[in-house]
């Protein structure tokens, strides 16, 4: 399950994360009901590997794209 997040919004979250800072938004769209419905209150820490695990929800950056990702399965260094 992935959620595509416009980019240019997801700026201003990325840089708060990496700053250390919790980010609060509400994400739309349904691929990740019944976890997360849309335009619910979703809150993201900045996180280690060691902290992610299946069942945690991500905010990752994959070429230009922004997705809110739903750890499904973990196989090495792979999500």
């Amino acid at each position: 399950m992935s959620r595509r997040i416009a980019n240019d919004w997801a700026k201003e979250h990325i840089a708060a994360l990496r700053r250390g800072e919790h980010v609060k938004f509400r994400p739309v769209g349904g691929s990740m009901s019944p976890i997360i419905e849309s335009g619910q209150l979703v809150e993201v820490v900045p996180a280690v590997n060691q902290q992610l695990k299946v069942g945690t929800a991500v905010l990752v950056q994959v070429r230009d794209f922004t997705y809110l990702h739903l750890i499904k399965a973990i196989e090495d260094e792979r999500y």
